[in-house]
């Protein structure tokens, strides 16, 4: 019984609209798809929540999920940082459109640009 308990606990505790939990992926494709600028506000408030619950109940696997939300905005800001070189590239911006193979080539081309600390080159 006390499995069953901890099961159901864990599936609602998932459900919860926090980042990287399943409701926070659900609440991001529903709404932030369209609002950016929210997304980012809502990663916050969810670094924030989960750090909160993890100095409220000591929790070391509560302060691991914080550094994931952490490192998930970290990313976030990478995504957005390619994105929006992709969008002001002048051929994008000349065709409206672009191919999924152009696409994928451009953000090759552009993370080295926005990210460089992402693209090292390893040694010869």
């Amino acid at each position: 019984m006390t499995v069953i308990l901890v099961l159901i606990f864990l599936n609602y505790f998932n459900l919860l609209p926090i980042m990287p939990f399943d409701g926070g992926q659900i609440i991001n494709t529903i709404i932030f798809s369209r609002f950016p600028v929210l997304q980012l506000i809502f990663n916050i408030i969810s670094l924030t929540a989960v750090l909160v619950l993890a100095v409220i109940f000591e929790s070391p696997l509560l302060f691991f999920f914080d550094l994931v939300i952490f490192f998930g905005l970290q990313q976030f800001f990478t995504q957005k940082r390619v994105m929006a070189a992709i969008k002001n590239d002048p051929q994008v911006k000349n065709k409206g459109t672009i191919t999924e193979i152009d696409f994928i080539e451009k953000i090759f081309l552009f993370i080295p640009v926005c990210c460089p600390g992402l693209c090292k080159p390893g040694k010869k």
